[in-house]
């Protein structure tokens, strides 16, 4: 059985992690399930902001810019061949938050979308066409529409209150 890490490196959202860990689980076996051949011993989801994800985005394909998720893969070198020891999964919240509102959604099932692109892409998923992009989004609709279904999406995310930047005070009235 895979190993999944969760880490909650942003602090725009309260989000539960038992429940993530939860919903993580249950889209990691849902994913391997439909898609073949690849063996992944452990994966490590961290939830980021949009600077936390700006980073890692800039360290790994050189893009200076926030994006709603990166899948990263550590290949066991050279006797496994293509055999994934590991994954990291970067979930960017502020994006999730800024979307979920735009499509009429939510936090949470945009971050479960998130959460199923990344692990899409790490069980083979391409999306370098028009077409293998549709194709993706198609069946990680259909998988976050299942964990709905089953319940796992039925937990709080709430937006944390921003604080007043330093030298600025709020209003009274």
């Amino acid at each position: 059985m895979m190993k999944i890490r969760l880490r909650n490196q942003q602090k725009t959202v309260r989000m539960p992690p038992v429940p993530v860990r939860q919903l993580a689980r249950w889209l990691t076996h849902r994913v391997q399930t439909s898609q073949s051949g690849t063996a992944v011993d452990a994966v490590e989801i961290t939830l980021a902001d949009d600077e936390g994800i700006r980073q890692v985005n800039r360290r790994v394909f050189l893009r200076d810019r926030a994006t709603d998720v990166i899948t990263v893969l550590y290949r066991e070198l050279p006797a496994d061949g293509c055999r994934i020891s590991a994954a990291e999964i970067f979930v960017n919240v502020d994006c999730a938050l800024r979307l979920g509102r735009g499509r009429h959604a939510d936090t949470v099932r945009e971050v479960a979308l998130y959460i199923a692109h990344g692990l899409d892409h790490l069980f083979g998923g391409r999306d370098d066409t028009p077409r293998r992009r549709r194709a993706m989004l198609r069946r990680e609709r259909q998988w976050v529409r299942e964990a709905e279904h089953a319940g796992l999406l039925d937990f709080p995310a709430t937006p944390r209150k921003s604080k007043p930047t330093e030298g600025r005070t709020a209003a009274k009235k």
